[in-house]
């Protein structure tokens, strides 16, 4: 390293302090690559904190240019955030909870681990929050999903 607008070479214990933080850059640094671990994302589209462009979509995207034949599944929900539990809370009548799609995403984990059924595709699940219940809370691989899809370096999450 060298020191900032001078560059001047680091030494001594500066020279060590900066490897260390590279170092640990680099132990840090997402790979994109699970390992052979199958892996679920569950990410609700209207998160404002935790935006699917700058989470979920990015990792799923980087996982995929690994090329490694990941079983990571991306389950993005409209009309969903991170903070589903407000919502009966303010009487949020405009989002639908996120929690249950987390707990079908975990039993299809636990099928698939268990008794080797297939994992659901990548998907944009179409909530609509003001709906009768099978309306607004469709299932994982309801007939009304639309499907995610990851070619030529390209992820296309459709508007659904």
């Amino acid at each position: 390293g060298t020191l900032n607008n001078t560059g001047i070479p680091l030494t001594g214990e500066a020279s060590a302090r900066y490897q260390r933080v590279q170092d640990g850059i680099l132990q840090i640094f997402a790979s994109g690559n699970l390992r052979g671990k199958p892996t679920i994302i569950v990410q609700g589209r209207d998160d404002a904190l935790a935006h699917v462009n700058f989470s979920a979509r990015a990792y799923y995207g980087l996982n995929k240019s690994t090329k490694s034949n990941s079983e990571l599944v991306y389950i993005e929900v409209k009309n969903a955030n991170h903070f589903d539990g407000l919502n009966q809370q303010y009487n949020i009548n405009t989002q639908i909870p996120l929690y249950y799609y987390l707990n079908q995403a975990l039993d299809r984990m636990y099928d698939h681990l268990k008794n080797g059924t297939s994992l659901p595709v990548s998907q944009v699940i179409p909530t609509v929050p003001t709906a009768s219940l099978e309306e607004r809370l469709p299932e994982i691989d309801s007939e009304e999903h639309c499907e995610i899809t990851f070619s030529d370096d390209v992820l296309m999450i459709p508007e659904c």
